[in-house]
């Protein structure tokens, strides 16, 4: 499997996301001026109840001109 599959969860598609199903996420972060951006994707499976992401890692954005601080 890659990153991008069919079927594609968005604005534009209409797909119903059922209980046992695992779908990746990849948001996009995108600099003001639009010259920076991130891309990455986290893959969660889909419960009765809601969603289980696989991965614990917690996702922070930093600013590389604030050394050590997040952004």
């Amino acid at each position: 499997m890659t990153m991008i599959e069919h079927p594609r969860i968005g604005e534009a598609f209409n797909v119903e996301l059922r209980e046992d199903m695992v779908c990746s996420m990849h948001p996009h972060v995108i600099s003001a001026d639009e010259r920076t951006c991130l891309y990455f994707q986290d893959t969660w499976h889909v419960q009765a109840d809601g969603a289980v992401p696989f991965s614990d890692a917690p996702v922070e954005f930093y600013d590389p001109r604030a050394v050590g601080e997040p952004a």
